[in-house]
């Protein structure tokens, strides 16, 4: 699905593929737009977290069976919150 979050974070990857082409983007340009990139994945996940509690209280939740990796959810943490 497609939301404005989404789109940026597009948006903010493509940019950052670009340090791979003939733009040149300085190391601080780079460190820059990763922390934005951060900051908008906590965001969107801190709204899919208000989502899932409007379909718990609304009873329509429902739970996805899947394999828990703690070390996936880690490294993403870790991303988030790297300097």
């Amino acid at each position: 699905m497609r939301t404005p979050l989404a789109s940026v974070l597009f948006l903010l990857r493509h940019i950052m593929k670009m340090k791979d082409t003939n733009i040149k983007m300085t190391p601080e340009v780079i460190k820059k737009f990763s922390l934005m990139e951060r900051q908008v994945m906590l965001m969107q996940t801190f709204v899919d977290d208000l989502l899932d509690l409007q379909q718990i209280k609304n009873g329509v939740f429902k739970l996805v069976d899947g394999v828990f990796d703690p070390n996936e959810i880690l490294d993403l943490i870790c991303t988030i919150f790297a300097p």
